[in-house]
């Protein structure tokens, strides 16, 4: 989920696609329910910080700006 940035229901269907035999047990379904949560807020952290460091007055070229993420 983290690195293909998949959601938990994708990723589920396409392991249950490879792997048709799988079950993951209700615990574990939990822990990456919570983890995709984390995710989440993590992503939503790093667009508040780039959108705060991206003002409408800057002279830069937009482009350029963006460059820099």
């Amino acid at each position: 989920m983290k690195y293909h940035h998949n959601t938990l229901k994708d990723a589920f269907h396409y392991l249950l696609e490879k792997r048709p035999q799988i079950g993951p047990n209700e615990g574990f379904l939990l822990q990456l329910i919570r983890y995709e949560k984390e995710l989440i807020r993590t992503l939503e952290i790093v667009l508040l910080s780039a959108a705060e460091n991206l003002s409408l007055s800057d002279s830069k070229n937009p482009i350029e700006t963006f460059k820099e993420f």
